[in-house]
This record gives C-alpha cells, structure tokens and sequence, in this order.
C-alpha cells in the first residue's frame, strides 16, 4: 500500500474501519490489505468490483461524516486499484492438505502417533505477503505455549515449504487425545476424506481431523470455553487457588503480599490495584482489584487495605473491589489468565463498565484472547507511577492509624518496581526462547503499522466475500460464481457469498453456522464432516437460534 494511499485511508476512513469497537460495519481494518481483498472491498486490478471505490466514488456517500475525497485523492485510489496485483491460486482443497500431512508423516517415520497440525495454508492461496506469512510461526509458537500444562517449550515445526502449516505433539503441550477431541468439537470446517491414505493418517492418529484451520483455532482456543478447558483451569479463583496451593485472603490477612496502587490505569476507567503473591521458584500470581466506580470505598488511593471483607475488623481504610484478574506464571515461564466477578466466579469477559479492550468489536476485556494481545508484545504493564499510595499517606498521615501505616509501609514496598521488572524480564525470557518474533512493524513505503495478534484475528472475525469465502471452500472464483448463483435461487440461503457490489458482505458468524449448509449442497460436492467435530451444545445452540432468528 503506497503511502499517499496509505495516508488517504488513515485520515478519511479509520474512524470506523479499524479492528475493534470502531468497526460498524464489520468491514474490519481499512489499513489491512490482505482484510480488505479477503472481503472484496478491494479487487486488484478490478475497480468496477471494489467496494472501497463503489463507496467513495460511486455512490459517494462515504466518507461518514459527509467530507467527500478530492478528485486527486479518488485519482489515487483509482491508479492504485487498478494497478494493484495480489495472484490468486487454485485454492487447495482439503484433500490437498490432507496430502502434505500424509508427506510429512512418512518423513517423520511414523514413529509418534500424537502429532497435530495448525494450517495457514489458505494464506497463500490468497497469495498474502512473503512478510504477512513470516510471523506466523512466531504467532503460533506462543499461542501453543500460552496453553501449555508443561515445563518445556516447544516450537512448532513447518511441513510445508511455504512454512504455513505447522506441526506439534499434543503430548508435549500436556494434552491428550481427549483435549483434542475437545478441540474439534468446536470445529466447523472438517471435511472427511474417503481416500485410503487419508484413512491411514486418521486411524494412526485416531482422529479424523489432523489439523485445524489456524487462524480459527487463536479465535477460538484463546477464548472461554475452550482456553480453560485446554489448560486445566478451575471454575472460580477458589479452584484456581487451590491449585497453586496458596491462599489470596490468607496472605493479605498475613500482610504476605506486594501491592501496587495507582489513581489512573490504561485497561480500567478506575483506579485500580494490582497484588503480588510469591508462589516460589520465582513464579508469581498478580491480582488486580478494579472498581466500577469512583466512590469512597472504590479509591484504593484514600483506601489501600482490605479488601472490607478480609480486613474489615482490623483496618478502617479499606476497599470493596468490583471485579479481579489474575496474571499467573506457567510452568514454561509464560502466562495464564483469569478474570472473575467480586465474588471470584469466573468470567469469560469482565464488564465494560469496569475495562475495556478497544480492539473487541463489543469493547469487553475477554480471557485471555484481550490479555495475550495486550501483554505479548509489552509484557506486563507497567503503572506510570508506583508511588500514589505511599505519596498520599505522607500527605495525610491524619487519615491513617499508626497501624494502617505500618501495614501500608510493608506491603507496599519502594522495591515494587523492581519486583514488576524481575517477573516481566522473566516472561520475555520465556518469549525470546521461542526463537521467532511475534510482533511485527511491516512497512508499507515506511508507514504501515501492522499487529500479528490483532490482525489474525480481526481478518477471521471480519465480514467475507466472495474472494475469501471461495478460498476457504477449496474452490476457485468461477465455481463459487456458478455456486451462489444457484443458492441465491433458493430462498433459504439468504446468507450466500456476495455476487454484486451491493450485495452484503456474509458475517463470521453466518458463514461459520451457515459453512455446512454450503459446503453439503450438490452444486458443490456430496461430503460428509469429521467425526466429533461440531457437536459442542452451545455453538450448536448458538448456531440454531441465529439461522432461525
């Protein structure tokens, strides 16, 4: 993307087309072009079939706040477009990943029978950068870490030459087949394969499905159900507790904690706390106390012990917290995440009016898909200041009993930085062993910002096209013209690919529910899906009442 473009785009469209809760649409991020292709907003070297200039010179009612391009700056768009080119391939079918496993396998010898695979290899179909497909691995590396129950990290190898479909041992991450087995359940995309040596991968792993689409899969493992549910974790933080065998209330009542508290967090609207526990060997257990509010008992400033509950019969200062997350050490140096209500039930997204995550398209905080794209690039967040605390109990020491003071001296340390800093280096560490980035400056003529994390995800949750849905079917353009010409005859398929420009985009969750409804018609193939996969109640639930509704 050339940089006048890229600079046209940025001022005149990222108000609503960016990844996250600036995003109405659902076109995701304007900046992204690989996005922008998959949903057809922009077609190489096609300007008639473009979205982007049906938009803004067509129909020119964009951009929305009524300012309109300048006939140089459409004149940009229109060379751009036009001379943009981005190959197409054949797209590979099932069958055709299905051949580089069986490959691969007979590489390897057969001497393991745990193997699993994570394919990308829809990116190069879709003829993505050399520079795009180079951080997948990185990527992937510590998403599989992130969900390790295991001392060791692994790295992931590549079985293609592209290097888009990577290889692992669910051993070596602590699982077993039935953790798998949980995977593909909620799966959707699984085609069974009738050919023999097909077959004789399936029965030597004992599983119909060998790999999964990557980008799917950091959408969906990375998120509740799933995430806790590969890593073991309890339902509330009593669970959670007693597996790291210590007690948070027991070490606040035993004054056994680190506690940092600041007036102003980027994550919370409100002040906030965050505890340190030992849990020894170096490893840590953060907890953040957040607030829904500014009042008294929410200013952990004016009120730094407690919380009520715990220290109410001996301390007066203190707080009754709204809501935790938790911040914890694995066992190969990397991070888990838990977020739970005041009463430690865990939530699978904590509430907006107490944090945020602007890169959500509902804005909410989710564990741990919000805390991975947070914390693997910056690590653990630092507070702009350790000190609010200390500094407004030396300016209102008549505030606090000399106990409240002596309490507050102890477990808020001047050396609270220096311990943040230890646990950090350690997680980078961790990050740095894997070998491979995972953050990434691509530039564009010297000027595009690009985020593995948030780009991953925000092009699989984006609205798809004809281009995009046609890859992830297996077939070329031409079929899936002939496909949804047929489908859009009938009047239960309101939801097929786009053929004209003012046809809708079709939205993550109506392709994802809608997929086999496609996939099984005849105009395509006569298939049948995965054993096992797709059978988890609440997607099945989910998917019924939205094709109903």
């Amino acid at each position: 993307m050339p940089a006048a473009v890229y600079n046209i785009l940025k001022t005149n469209c990222t108000q609503c087309h960016v990844y996250g809760q600036r995003d109405p649409a659902g076109w995701g991020s304007v900046l992204d072009l690989s996005r922008m292709i998959d949903g057809d907003i922009v077609v190489p070297g096609d300007l008639a079939a473009s979205r982007l200039w049906y938009r803004v010179a067509v129909r020119s009612d964009m951009p929305f706040d009524g300012t309109r391009l300048t006939p140089e700056e459409k004149g940009t768009i229109k060379t751009w477009i036009e001379g943009l080119q981005r190959p197409y391939n054949r797209p590979r079918s099932n069958e055709d990943i299905l051949d580089i496993l069986v490959q691969d396998s007979r590489r390897l010898g057969n001497t393991v029978n745990d193997e699993r695979y994570l394919s990308f290899a829809h990116f190069v179909d879709e003829g993505r950068s050399k520079e795009e497909l180079a951080v997948l691995e990185g990527v992937v590396n510590v998403m599989l870490n992130s969900l390790s129950r295991r001392p060791n990290l692994i790295k992931v190898e590549a079985a293609d030459p592209e290097r888009t479909i990577f290889r692992f041992r669910i051993s070596q991450l602590g699982w077993n087949a039935a953790d798998w087995d949980e995977v593909v359940r909620f799966y959707p995309y699984c085609l069974q394969s009738n050919v023999a040596a097909h077959k004789n991968l399936y029965q030597r792993l004992d599983t119909e499905a060998p790999y999964v689409r990557g980008d799917w899969f950091i959408d969906t493992a990375m998120v509740s159900p799933l995430y806790e549910k590969l890593l073991d974790l309890g339902a509330d933080l009593r669970e959670l507790q007693d597996d790291f065998k210590f007690d948070i209330d027991q070490n606040v009542l035993d004054s056994k904690v680190l506690r940092i508290g600041f007036g102003m967090s980027g994550v919370s609207f409100n002040e906030r706390m965050i505890e340190r526990h030992d849990l020894g060997s170096g490893n840590y257990f953060w907890w953040s106390y957040d607030f829904a509010d500014r009042l008294a008992t929410s200013r952990v400033t004016e009120r730094p012990l407690g919380p009520t509950i715990v220290t109410g019969d001996r301390f007066q200062n203190t707080f009754n917290q709204a809501g935790g997350e938790a911040i914890f050490s694995l066992q190969n140096n990397l991070q888990g995440y838990f977020l739970t209500n005041a009463a430690g039930v865990f939530l699978a997204k904590a509430p907006t009016p107490i944090v945020a995550d602007a890169r959500r398209r509902d804005g909410a905080v989710q564990n741990a898909l919000s805390c991975l794209g947070c914390h693997t690039e910056s690590g653990m967040l630092k507070p702009k200041t350790y000190d609010d605390v200390q500094r407004y109990v030396d300016e209102h020491r008549g505030d606090f009993s000399a106990e409240e003071v002596a309490e507050i001296r102890q477990i808020y340390p001047r050396n609270a930085e220096a311990v943040l800093l230890r646990d950090d280096a350690r997680f980078k560490r961790a990050i740095n062993l894997l070998g491979t980035t995972v953050t990434s400056t691509m530039q564009g003529a010297g000027v595009i910002e690009w985020d593995p994390w948030a780009n991953l995800v925000g092009q699989y949750e984006a609205k798809l096209g004809l281009r995009g849905g046609s890859t992830e079917l297996g077939i070329s353009l031409d079929q899936a013209r002939a496909l949804f010409r047929s489908e859009r005859r009938s009047a239960n398929n309101e939801d097929a690919l786009p053929l004209l420009i003012t046809d809708p985009l079709v939205t993550r969750d109506e392709w994802f529910c809608r997929f086999r409804e496609v996939v099984g018609t005849d105009v395509l193939r006569n298939v049948k899906f995965c054993d096992g996969s797709f059978e988890e109640a609440s997607l099945v639930q989910f998917c019924d009442n939205l094709i109903n509704n």
